[in-house]
């Protein structure tokens, strides 16, 4: 999401783009909610910006500052808003979703499908499975669910829904419904089997299977039909809801004019004393050198391949930047370790610099994982500094190569 996003950024601007990936990114098998802060010493909290105040000074929201972080969001809910798939916060706070293992993770940007305020005021809830969808056992959603103090006057019903295919077809997985769901076939086939619960309950929770593109028109039909309402749980990859986000932000990329090279990586780079002036990517037929005024590095980290470890320590593959790295590890497994804060140091300005805080490339940009200083999982802000970041990261290079952002 950070190599989209700031290749949109800076598109806005006016800057010729090219966004090139070795793959889809991290977004698609991601829940697709926006985690802003929502874990801090090791306890879930409410107001992600008073936790965020209490970061060290070597986090990335803390290079970044209040106000480029406010920016990046209200650009982000502004565009998802315009596409269709509207992302909204809940006061300045986090919304606690449901998942399908019945626990309540907190997320700061969501889309209408996972709304949470509708389980947390309703009397009576029904967790709804598909006979062939393994991911979700509604009774243990329920059990779990109901352990939580806010919802333990909740009475929770289950209920399996029939298969939309034959019983010889493989084990289902959301994305293959939501796929189905997705054609009026598969939207009726919803539509009929959860008919005959309507006014029965206050809310049905789903598995993410509201369609891959028009979920908003879906969960808006559904709504007018059965007349109660109808959130989705977050489940694991493959994850629907961070498919619809990813394939929603590489649309609007490509009908911006963002040119997208897929299943290509860099393999060498060519350097000037601080400066970086071409990239080398080596297809089947031959090499292409790509030059340009600014590079933003959204690689990702030792999951995305920015960071690769060596029998040494950890290399960063595009530009061979330095990388902080430590054996150091905690006792608690369960604790955020040392090895999950790695990346390449950068300035206020988001430019990679030594440890001593020298500028090495004065026309790179870093975004995301690749930026050392925080442990996006333990913390669940992945998204939130992908975002943020990207957003000053596309802005920036766009300057670098001579855009105003009157533009955007």
């Amino acid at each position: 999401i950070s190599g989209v996003l700031a290749a949109i950024r800076a598109k806005t601007m006016g800057a010729e783009v090219l966004l090139l990936g070795r793959g889809c990114g991290t977004a698609a098998i991601s829940c697709g909610c926006i985690d802003l802060l929502g874990t801090q010493e090791g306890i879930n909290i409410e107001d992600p910006w008073a936790g965020i105040a209490k970061l060290p000074p070597t986090h990335p929201y803390s290079l970044l500052g209040i106000e480029n972080i406010t920016q990046a969001l209200d650009f982000f809910t502004q565009l998802t808003t315009t596409l269709g798939l509207p992302y909204s916060s809940q006061q300045t706070k986090n919304s606690f979703l449901s998942t399908i293992l019945g626990t309540l993770k907190p997320s700061y940007l969501i889309p209408p499908t996972l709304e949470s305020k509708a389980l947390f005021t309703a009397k009576s809830v029904l967790i709804v499975g598909v006979h062939g969808l393994r991911d979700l056992s509604p009774k243990l959603a329920a059990a779990q669910l109901q352990k939580h103090p806010p919802l333990r006057t909740v009475h929770f019903e289950t209920t399996m829904l029939p298969s939309p295919y034959s019983s010889a077809q493989r084990s289902l997985s959301s994305l293959d419904l939501a796929r189905f769901v997705n054609t009026p076939q598969g939207l009726d086939w919803l539509d009929n089997v959860l008919g005959r619960f309507a006014n029965h309950c206050d809310l049905i929770l789903l598995p993410p299977i509201l369609g891959t593109t028009k979920t908003i028109e879906i969960l808006q039909t559904l709504h007018s039909h059965l007349h109660t309402s109808i959130r989705e749980m977050l489940s694991i990859p493959p994850a629907v809801g961070g498919f619809r986000l990813h394939s929603l932000l590489i649309e609007h990329a490509r009908n911006l004019g963002v040119r997208v090279f897929e299943n290509m990586g860099v393999n060498a780079n060519i350097l000037s004393k601080k400066s970086a002036l071409a990239v080398l990517c080596k297809t089947a037929q031959n090499e292409i050198r790509l030059q340009a005024k600014a590079y933003i590095l959204a690689t990702g980290g030792i999951l995305g391949s920015g960071l690769s470890l060596t029998p040494t320590g950890v290399q960063e593959t595009v530009f061979n930047l330095p990388v902080t790295f430590t054996t150091q590890s905690n006792a608690d497994i369960f604790a955020t370790q040392e090895i999950s804060r790695i990346g390449v140091k950068a300035d206020h300005t988001l430019r990679p610099v030594f440890a001593n805080g020298d500028l090495i490339l004065d026309n790179v940009y870093l975004a995301g994982r690749i930026l050392q200083g925080y442990d996006q999982a333990a913390e669940k802000s992945g998204h939130g500094v992908a975002i943020s970041t990207a957003y000053l990261a596309g802005k920036l290079a766009a300057k670098t190569c001579g855009y105003a952002e009157n533009l955007a």
